[in-house]
């Protein structure tokens, strides 16, 4: 995944974890560079919640040697998105020492995305399946049609006798 897709990306999951108020720059090095104390991480934030900002250090999948996430899902291929998306849930989470509130904010902005995730792809699936007619009209004859054409003007005279 390019540079340009990941931020493209970005745009997507801020809408989706609600995060657009957010100033968020993503940027894409090789894994070496993340992280000194940890040089298996393939993702890295820095941030900060009063001004909104934050820096996103994803692992250019070229430079991956070991990616530890595989043990932690069924996915043994190193997945850009999932680590970008992994680092924006960490915006969701409150700081040490923040009070209570922000627990709740987090559980509801993740439990909003995952509806709304949901919701989304049952959308999806529903348009893409053949529309089925809620009742079937039967085709009109010559007579019919003409009756029709004149139709609501004129009193239904009922059946004759």
């Amino acid at each position: 995944m390019t540079a340009d897709a990941l931020r493209e990306r970005l745009v997507y999951w801020q809408r989706v974890l609600r995060l657009q108020d957010w100033d968020i720059e993503v940027r894409v090095l090789p894994q070496h560079h993340l992280n000194a104390d940890s040089p298996m991480s393939t993702g890295r934030i820095s941030f900060n919640h009063v001004y909104r900002s934050a820096c996103i250090l994803v692992a250019d999948p070229a430079t991956v040697i070991d990616d530890h996430t595989a043990a932690f899902t069924r996915h043994s291929v190193y997945d850009p998105e999932q680590t970008l998306v992994h680092e924006l849930v960490h915006l969701l989470m409150p700081s040490p020492g923040e009070v209570k509130v922000d627990v709740e904010f987090t559980v509801e902005a993740v439990s909003k995305a995952l509806v709304r995730l949901a919701r989304e792809s049952e959308l999806r699936t529903l348009l893409h399946q053949p529309q089925t007619p809620i009742m079937t009209v039967p085709a009109l004859d010559e007579e019919d049609r003409a009756r029709w054409a004149q139709g609501f003007s004129q009193a239904d005279p009922g059946p004759q006798a």
